[in-house]
Protein backbone atom coordinates (compact mmCIF):
# COMPACT_ATOMS: atom_id res chain seq x y z
CA UNK A 1 0.00 0.00 0.00
CA UNK A 2 1.22 3.76 -1.06
CA UNK A 3 0.48 7.13 -0.69
CA UNK A 4 0.22 9.05 -4.18
CA UNK A 5 -0.21 12.69 -4.80
CA UNK A 6 -1.43 13.58 -8.81
CA UNK A 7 -1.90 16.20 -10.73
CA UNK A 8 -4.25 15.34 -13.51
CA UNK A 9 -5.07 17.96 -16.72
CA UNK A 10 -7.24 17.45 -19.80
CA UNK A 11 -5.19 19.12 -22.65
CA UNK A 12 -6.16 19.74 -25.84
CA UNK A 13 -5.13 17.70 -28.74
CA UNK A 14 -2.57 20.53 -29.81
CA UNK A 15 -1.11 21.29 -26.73
CA UNK A 16 -0.64 17.11 -26.24
CA UNK A 17 1.17 17.31 -29.65
CA UNK A 18 2.90 19.84 -28.81
CA UNK A 19 4.35 18.42 -25.73
CA UNK A 20 4.64 14.89 -27.44
CA UNK A 21 7.07 17.05 -29.98
CA UNK A 22 9.19 18.95 -27.61
CA UNK A 23 9.92 16.57 -24.64
CA UNK A 24 12.14 13.75 -24.48
CA UNK A 25 10.56 10.50 -24.46
CA UNK A 26 11.44 8.05 -21.70
CA UNK A 27 8.63 5.33 -21.95
CA UNK A 28 5.32 4.54 -24.16
CA UNK A 29 3.07 1.75 -23.32
CA UNK A 30 -0.80 0.98 -24.42
CA UNK A 31 -3.37 -0.25 -22.11
CA UNK A 32 -6.83 -0.74 -21.43
CA UNK A 33 -8.64 0.14 -18.04
CA UNK A 34 -11.21 -1.76 -16.95
CA UNK A 35 -13.22 -0.28 -13.81
CA UNK A 36 -15.47 -1.79 -11.62
CA UNK A 37 -18.01 -0.33 -8.91
CA UNK A 38 -20.55 -1.58 -6.57
CA UNK A 39 -24.08 0.38 -6.44
CA UNK A 40 -21.70 3.72 -6.75
CA UNK A 41 -20.57 3.07 -3.66
CA UNK A 42 -16.81 3.20 -4.61
CA UNK A 43 -17.84 6.36 -6.70
CA UNK A 44 -19.57 8.22 -3.26
CA UNK A 45 -15.98 7.78 -1.49
CA UNK A 46 -14.01 9.18 -4.53
CA UNK A 47 -12.18 5.70 -5.01
CA UNK A 48 -11.94 3.38 -8.01
CA UNK A 49 -11.03 -0.03 -8.84
CA UNK A 50 -9.33 -1.25 -11.73
CA UNK A 51 -7.98 -3.98 -13.52
CA UNK A 52 -5.15 -3.09 -15.97
CA UNK A 53 -3.92 -4.88 -18.98
CA UNK A 54 -1.28 -4.52 -20.68
CA UNK A 55 -0.27 -6.79 -23.40
CA UNK A 56 2.75 -9.62 -22.58
CA UNK A 57 2.36 -8.46 -18.68
CA UNK A 58 0.42 -9.70 -15.61
CA UNK A 59 -2.97 -7.87 -14.94
CA UNK A 60 -2.66 -5.27 -12.40
CA UNK A 61 -5.26 -4.85 -9.92
CA UNK A 62 -5.38 -1.23 -8.01
CA UNK A 63 -7.59 0.66 -5.22
CA UNK A 64 -7.22 4.17 -4.97
CA UNK A 65 -9.20 5.75 -2.36
CA UNK A 66 -8.72 9.43 -1.79
CA UNK A 67 -7.48 11.16 1.10
CA UNK A 68 -7.54 15.17 0.27
CA UNK A 69 -7.57 17.29 -2.49
CA UNK A 70 -5.56 20.23 -1.95
CA UNK A 71 -4.16 22.72 -4.38
CA UNK A 72 -5.63 21.05 -7.39
CA UNK A 73 -3.13 17.89 -6.51
CA UNK A 74 -4.98 14.73 -5.26
CA UNK A 75 -3.48 12.54 -2.28
CA UNK A 76 -4.77 9.09 -2.38
CA UNK A 77 -4.09 5.73 -0.76
CA UNK A 78 -3.58 3.21 -3.46
CA UNK A 79 -3.04 -0.62 -3.30
CA UNK A 80 -1.99 -2.39 -6.25
CA UNK A 81 -1.23 -6.37 -6.87
CA UNK A 82 -0.08 -8.17 -9.98
CA UNK A 83 -2.48 -10.70 -10.73
CA UNK A 84 -2.15 -13.62 -13.25
CA UNK A 85 -2.85 -12.56 -17.17
CA UNK A 86 -6.79 -12.71 -17.45
CA UNK A 87 -7.56 -11.99 -21.10
CA UNK A 88 -11.43 -11.33 -20.78
CA UNK A 89 -12.51 -8.78 -18.26
CA UNK A 90 -14.84 -10.48 -15.69
CA UNK A 91 -18.28 -8.82 -15.58
CA UNK A 92 -18.52 -9.20 -12.09
CA UNK A 93 -15.88 -10.07 -9.45
CA UNK A 94 -16.60 -11.40 -5.72
CA UNK A 95 -14.28 -10.20 -3.01
CA UNK A 96 -13.98 -13.23 -1.16
CA UNK A 97 -13.05 -15.38 -4.40
CA UNK A 98 -11.05 -12.78 -7.02
CA UNK A 99 -9.18 -10.44 -4.61
CA UNK A 100 -6.00 -10.45 -2.75
CA UNK A 101 -6.40 -10.81 0.88
CA UNK A 102 -5.27 -7.23 1.30
CA UNK A 103 -8.23 -5.96 -0.96
CA UNK A 104 -10.60 -8.47 0.83
CA UNK A 105 -10.10 -6.54 4.14
CA UNK A 106 -9.77 -3.12 2.69
CA UNK A 107 -13.22 -4.13 0.96
CA UNK A 108 -14.71 -5.92 3.56
CA UNK A 109 -14.18 -2.78 5.85
CA UNK A 110 -15.98 -0.41 3.59
CA UNK A 111 -19.00 -3.11 3.65
CA UNK A 112 -18.64 -4.45 0.13
CA UNK A 113 -18.49 -7.90 -1.40
CA UNK A 114 -19.16 -7.69 -4.91
CA UNK A 115 -18.40 -5.30 -8.07
CA UNK A 116 -19.79 -5.30 -11.53
CA UNK A 117 -17.87 -4.29 -14.72
CA UNK A 118 -18.97 -0.55 -15.51
CA UNK A 119 -16.54 0.63 -18.12
CA UNK A 120 -13.37 1.11 -19.60
CA UNK A 121 -10.95 3.08 -21.81
CA UNK A 122 -7.49 2.15 -24.06
CA UNK A 123 -4.95 3.99 -22.82
CA UNK A 124 -1.57 5.28 -24.55
CA UNK A 125 0.61 6.34 -22.19
CA UNK A 126 4.43 8.20 -22.98
CA UNK A 127 6.27 9.06 -20.49
CA UNK A 128 8.61 12.24 -21.50
CA UNK A 129 11.05 14.72 -19.43
CA UNK A 130 10.34 18.36 -19.38
CA UNK A 131 13.36 20.48 -19.93
CA UNK A 132 13.22 20.87 -16.02
CA UNK A 133 14.18 17.12 -15.86
CA UNK A 134 10.80 16.45 -14.39
CA UNK A 135 8.99 13.36 -15.54
CA UNK A 136 5.29 13.70 -16.33
CA UNK A 137 2.76 11.18 -18.01
CA UNK A 138 0.92 12.08 -21.70
CA UNK A 139 -2.08 10.41 -22.11
CA UNK A 140 -3.98 9.74 -25.06
CA UNK A 141 -7.43 7.80 -23.80
CA UNK A 142 -10.20 6.47 -26.10
CA UNK A 143 -13.47 6.13 -24.46
CA UNK A 144 -15.58 3.47 -26.20
CA UNK A 145 -17.84 5.73 -28.06
CA UNK A 146 -14.47 6.52 -29.68
CA UNK A 147 -13.87 9.92 -28.30
CA UNK A 148 -10.39 10.71 -27.52
CA UNK A 149 -9.12 12.69 -24.12
CA UNK A 150 -5.80 13.83 -24.10
CA UNK A 151 -3.98 13.90 -20.43
CA UNK A 152 -1.23 15.20 -18.80
CA UNK A 153 -0.71 13.06 -15.19
CA UNK A 154 2.13 14.67 -12.45
CA UNK A 155 3.44 12.02 -9.94
CA UNK A 156 5.41 13.26 -6.91
CA UNK A 157 5.22 13.48 -3.18
CA UNK A 158 6.63 16.81 -3.45
CA UNK A 159 3.94 19.50 -3.80
CA UNK A 160 6.82 21.83 -5.73
CA UNK A 161 7.28 19.14 -8.38
CA UNK A 162 3.68 19.56 -9.19
CA UNK A 163 3.50 23.29 -9.37
CA UNK A 164 6.97 23.82 -11.45
CA UNK A 165 5.84 21.19 -13.90
CA UNK A 166 2.45 22.85 -14.40
CA UNK A 167 3.87 26.18 -15.07
CA UNK A 168 6.27 24.60 -17.84
CA UNK A 169 3.18 22.83 -19.65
Amino acid sequence: MSTEIETKLELTKQAYDCLMRECKIITYHKFLNVYYDSAGKLAQQSATLRLRYQEKHSTELTLKSLVKTEDGCRTAIEIEEQLPACHIPPRFLLVSKDFPLIFQARLKALGLSKFKRIGAMRVCRTVVELSNGIKIELDKITLPDSSIIFEVEIESLDLKVHKIAVKEI
